[in-house]
C-alpha cells in the first residue's frame, strides 16, 4: 500500500551534506523522468525536485521523520472493526449502531485494532498522534482559552468565563483540604472547605458534600451579579439522595443574593432574593436520578428593568427542558458575602449531598450546541494503547498504557513492526466518540528507491502539499 512510508516533503529531516543530497535528488529526478515521460507527468516531479534542490542550495533545516497513517476508509479497513464502524457521511470512526435501519443508538463499548505496520527495518517509534471528534474525558482549559483558535477540533471557548473550579486537589496550583484554585484567571478561588472530601469526580476528581454533617465549600469572593446581564452556569452532579440541596449560591439567607439547588423531586430551581423573600424563582422537572452523574446548566438573561427578553434556560444531560422567559425581576438584590458550594450562603442551611465536579460561570450565555458538545466531552471516552512487535503477527507482544490525549511521545523497544488499538465508550449511547485519523512517527528517514508522487487531480498535477512515497515490497 501506498502509505507504507510517506513523508510530506516540507516535514522531512534531511541530515545529509549539500552536495550528496544534490547528487541524490539528480539521480532520482533522471529515473523519474525516464519512467514518466509525458509533458503533464514531469510537472509535479520537477516542482518536487526544485523544492528540495532549493532547500538543499540555502541550507534550509526542514524537520520530521517517516510517518505513518490512517485516515481514509481505504486505511481503516485494512484493520479490524469490533463493535466499531466507519460513518461514511462524517468520514470517521464510530461505535456500531445497535440498529443500522434507524441509526439512532450505538453499542456502548467498541475497539479498532489496526493492521501492522512494517517499517521495513527495526527502527524507534517515537510518536503517536490523532484527530478526535472532540477532547474527550479533559477538564474545560484554563485562564479563558478558546480552544476553536488553537486549532482543537470542536473545542469550547472559555471567553467570559469567570470561575473554574476542577476540584482536583491538585499541589502544583498549591490546592489543598482547605483551598480551592480558580482556574478562569479570575482569582475567584475559594478559600474553605468545610468538611469536604475529595473523590473521584466525573473529571479527574470532584468534592463529595455530606448533608448530614453539613459540608460546604466556602469562596473568597462575590463576583456574580446576575442583574441585567447574560450568564451561564455549569456543573457535573451526583446526587447521593432526593433531598433538597443548594449546588451553588451567593448569599441568599435573609438578605438579597441567588441560588441554584435541586429539590427533594429533583426538580431544578434557580430563585434570586430581594430580603428575605423571594423576587424571582425558575422551576423545572430535570429527570434528574441519583448515583449517576448529570450535566447541569442553566443560562440566561435577567432584566430587572422590563419583561422584554428576560429569560432562564435549563438544560441536563445536554437538553434544554425548560425555556422559563417574560418573568419580570422586581427589585432583586446582589449579594455581598461570597459564593459557596453545597449551600444556601455561608453553610446556613439546604446542604448538598452528593459529589460535584467541573464547576463553571461565564458571564455570557452559552449556544445549544456548545452546552451540548460540553456534556458530549464528559461522556464520551476515547484512547488509544500501542505496541511494537519483532514478528509481522505481533505474536506475545501485549498493548501498553492507554492514551488518552492527543499527541504522545511513546516509550516502546524498537522493532520493526508496530500495531495499535481504539477503544471507544459512551455513557450515552444516542452519542459515539468518533476518530478521524490517526499517525505514527519513527525516527528514520526511508530510503527512496524508485519513488513516485501522488498527485490529488486527474490532470495529474495539484495545489496541495506533495507526498513522495516508497513503493510496497
Amino acid at each position: 500500500m501506498t502509505e507504507q512510508f510517506g513523508v510530506v516533503i516540507r516535514k522531512l529531516k534531511v541530515k545529509l551534506g549539500n552536495k550528496e543530497i544534490i547528487k541524490i535528488l539528480e539521480k532520482q529526478r533522471i529515473e523519474l523522468a525516464r519512467r514518466n515521460s509525458s509533458r503533464n507527468n514531469l510537472i509535479p516531479i520537477l516542482v518536487v525536485f526544485l523544492i528540495l534542490l532549493l532547500a538543499a542550495l540555502l541550507t534550509v533545516k526542514l524537520t520530521g521523520f517517516a510517518i505513518f497513517e490512517t485516515r481514509t476508509i481505504t486505511n481503516f479497513t485494512e484493520g479490524t472493526f469490533f463493535n466499531t464502524t466507519w460513518n461514511f457521511s462524517g468520514n470517521f470512526l464510530q461505535l456500531n449502531w445497535t440498529n443500522v435501519n434507524t441509526n439512532a443508538t450505538v453499542t456502548e463499548n467498541g475497539t479498532y485494532l489496526s493492521k501492522i505496520f512494517d517499517a521495513g527495518k527495526v527502527t524507534g517509534w517515537i510518536n503517536i498522534s490523532w484527530i478526535e471528534g472532540m477532547p474527550y474525558q479533559e477538564e474545560m482549559p484554563s485562564n479563558q482559552r478558546d480552544e476553536l483558535s488553537n486549532n482543537i477540533y470542536n473545542g469550547i471557548n472559555m471567553s467570559g468565563n469567570i470561575l473554574l473550579l476542577h476540584l482536583n486537589k491538585d499541589s502544583t496550583f498549591t490546592e489543598n483540604d482547605t483551598y480551592i484554585y480558580d482556574f478562569s484567571g479570575n482569582n475567584n478561588n475559594a478559600s474553605d472547605i468545610i468538611n469536604g472530601t475529595f473523590v473521584s469526580g466525573k473529571l479527574k476528581n470532584g468534592i463529595n458534600l455530606n448533608a448530614s454533617t453539613r459540608n460546604y465549600v466556602l469562596g473568597s469572593t462575590s463576583p456574580f451579579d446576575f442583574a441585567d446581564q447574560n450568564f451561564t452556569m455549569s456543573f457535573w452532579i451526583n446526587k447521593s439522595s432526593s433531598t433538597q440541596g443548594v449546588i451553588i449560591s451567593e448569599g441568599g439567607a435573609g438578605g438579597g443574593g441567588w441560588l441554584l439547588q435541586s429539590l427533594s423531586t429533583n426538580n431544578l430551581q434557580m430563585v434570586l432574593k430581594k430580603g428575605g423573600s423571594d423576587a424571582f424563582r425558575a422551576t423545572q422537572s430535570s429527570g434528574i436520578t441519583n448515583n449517576e452523574w448529570h450535566h447541569i446548566v442553566a443560562l440566561g438573561f435577567l432584566n430587572t428593568t422590563n419583561e422584554t427578553g428576560n429569560f432562564i434556560d435549563f438544560y441536563v444531560d445536554g437538553i434544554r427542558i425548560k425555556k422559563d422567559a417574560d418573568s419580570k425581576i422586581t427589585d432583586y438584590d446582589p449579594a455581598t458575602v461570597v459564593y459557596s458550594l453545597g449551600s444556601r450562603g455561608a453553610g446556613n442551611s439546604l446542604f448538598f449531598n452528593g459529589t460535584i465536579d467541573e464547576v463553571a460561570v461565564w458571564n455570557r450565555t452559552l449556544s445549544d450546541n456548545e452546552v451540548l458538545e460540553l456534556y458530549k466531552r464528559g461522556i464520551n471516552h476515547l484512547n488509544i494503547s500501542v505496541r511494537s512487535c519483532d514478528d509481522s503477527a505481533c505474536s506475545g507482544e501485549t498493548f501498553g498504557t492507554k492514551f488518552g490525549t492527543t499527541p504522545q511521545n511513546l516509550s516502546v523497544n524498537p522493532n520493526r513492526y508496530f500495531q495499535y488499538q481504539v477503544n471507544m465508550r459512551t455513557e450515552n449511547n444516542s452519542f459515539s466518540p468518533e476518530l478521524y485519523n490517526v499517525s505514527i512517527v519513527t525516527n528514520t528517514a526511508p530510503t527512496h528507491t524508485a519513488p513516485y508522487l501522488n498527485a490529488t487531480t486527474s490532470l495529474n498535477s495539484t495545489n496541495d502539499n506533495l507526498t513522495v512515497y516508497n513503493k510496497s515490497t
